[in-house]
């Protein structure tokens, strides 16, 4: 009786992870299939030039305010010379 039960949950175990890699395999081909899209922020696009140097200064400010949030490096202290 303890077999049966047991077959029973071995065979439950092998159908659904059949059907995980199924999904796994469709999701892996959607995935493929999207594989050259940019990025959201490079499909910005802007109708004048004017419009072009405000997107650049703007992805300037960023980069600085992400550098601006990285730890510093320590300074080395001067050591005084023994006598």
């Amino acid at each position: 009786m303890a077999r049966t039960k047991y077959s029973e949950k071995l065979a439950d175990l092998e159908c659904r992870v059949t059907q995980i890699e199924e999904r796994v395999a469709i999701l892996e081909g959607k995935l493929a299939e999207k594989e050259d899209v940019k990025p959201w922020f490079m499909n910005i696009r802007s109708v004048s030039a004017e419009e072009d140097k405000i997107i650049e200064a703007a992805y300037e400010e960023g980069r600085k305010y992400r550098e601006s949030l990285r730890p510093k490096p320590l300074k080395k202290r001067a050591t005084k010379p023994r006598l």
